[in-house]
């Protein structure tokens, strides 16, 4: 299953798990723990306090009550000048990713661990949370929420999209001088005929792609299968498709890329610069408002 990256309200969230990132002492804290203790109801902290004092690392579990979800893990980050505080992060979402796993638990949402009062910089912890989520979902299956209250979480130079792409541009004028020319090959029979010719199995594609199992089952078992822009890009990012065959790919399907869309100049450009973390160009696309991969 794939992971997100999304802005919005952790209390408000629908997900089976949600993570609270808490103090390490049996009170009310601040920011995400402040929050969820508040929205959960005086329940949520009593369950909370019955575990006494944490240590950095430590994953507890009790109900959530009036949150939307089915148990709240309560975590302890390890503060930013701590020794090797980025591994213990990253060992952190592993112990949270596994606990849910055990419990068997299909969804789980969390907040950017360790970025506020502990000190890491918003877009380090972004970085070693997308470690962790990848790590994980290439041995599981799990949707995984990034919730994210505010962009400026997460913001860091990137690139700018304001002038038109000429390469774009040139696609588009070959098409036009061509406007009724078809693809020989039906989406379906191009990006099969691709993954066999590479040798290829489904769990790489579909998970390098942000896919979940059940969709590309879905696409494999019909062949007549009609899929949108966005799940033939993402795939054609799993695939890591020069541009050209980017293109060819798309026009499979009745797509192209535009220079008029912002989306699609972010698309254009990654794949140029042969960037192909769906991961990475999904935290771009946010940034920029466009609509996420997967």
């Amino acid at each position: 299953m794939p992971h997100h990256i999304l802005l919005g309200d952790l209390t408000t969230f629908k997900a089976d798990v949600i993570v609270n990132s808490a103090h390490p002492y049996p009170q009310e804290g601040s920011g995400v723990d402040k929050a969820l203790y508040r929205a959960a109801g005086e329940g949520l902290l009593k369950a909370r306090q019955a575990f006494g004092d944490l240590n950095t690392g430590d994953c507890v579990k009790t109900p959530a009550f009036d949150l939307n979800a089915q148990a709240v893990y309560h975590v302890i980050t390890p503060h930013v000048h701590s020794k090797a505080a980025s591994k213990q992060l990253k060992a952190l979402y592993t112990t949270v990713f596994n606990e849910a796993r055990n419990d068997d638990y299909q969804s789980i949402a969390l907040p950017l661990l360790a970025s506020g009062n502990h000190g890491f910089d918003r877009h380090d912890a972004l970085v070693i949370a997308k470690e962790a989520i990848v790590e994980f979902l290439q041995e599981n299956e799990m949707d995984i929420y990034l919730v994210i209250y505010d962009k400026i979480q997460v913001q860091r130079e990137i690139p700018h999209f304001e002038e038109p792409v000429s390469e774009l541009m040139m696609h588009q004028m070959a098409l036009m001088e061509a406007p009724f020319e078809m693809t020989a090959k039906s989406f379906h029979q191009w990006l099969f005929e691709y993954i066999d010719a590479h040798h290829l199995e489904d769990p790489w594609v579909y998970k390098k792609a942000n896919l979940t199992r059940q969709h590309f089952s879905k696409i494999r078992s019909n062949k007549s299968y009609q899929p949108t822009k966005y799940t033939v890009i993402a795939l054609a990012l799993a695939l890591e498709l020069n541009l050209d065959q980017t293109y060819d790919f798309l026009e499979t399907a009745g797509f192209t890329l535009s220079a008029s869309l912002l989306f699609d100049r972010i698309i254009e450009y990654h794949i140029k610069k042969e960037i192909y973390d769906v991961f990475e160009i999904n935290e771009v696309l946010f940034l920029y408002d466009q609509r996420t991969l997967g």
